[in-house]
């Protein structure tokens, strides 16, 4: 299995590589100059307290960049429940969107790289 996350958190993703029958491999990235924003939402009193199934989106000033909240990624492996987003150097940040499993919106303006942005519903 494989999960990539910014185990350093210096803002760009790292890769866990586990072999089923071999030492697990650690490939730290080295090459990016970018910058990034984490997200890591909860869903209190819900059965649902890791909110799988959200979608979160990103609006910046080259785009909007999207990410799905999902429970599983490769074989034998899942994915991180922090949202990583990574983007060039100067971009502007401009909002963030949450659209919760059950249709809810929630919106945030004031958004600054390099920061974990933790969401409670």
């Amino acid at each position: 299995g494989m999960v990539m996350a910014d185990l350093d958190a210096d803002g760009d993703l790292d890769i866990v590589v586990n072999n089923l029958r071999g030492a697990a491999m650690l490939y730290e990235n080295q090459l990016c100059g970018g910058k990034a924003l984490e997200v890591e939402l909860n869903w209190r009193d819900s059965q649902n307290p890791r909110a799988v199934g959200a979608q979160v989106r990103l609006q910046t000033s080259l785009g909007t960049l999207t990410r799905d909240l999902r429970a599983s990624g490769g074989y034998l492996s899942g994915d991180p429940y922090r949202l990583h987003f990574g983007f060039p150097a100067g971009v502007e940040l401009r909002s963030l969107t949450v659209i919760w499993p059950d249709g809810q919106v929630s919106k945030i303006d004031q958004l600054e790289p390099q920061t974990l942005v933790k969401i409670t519903r």
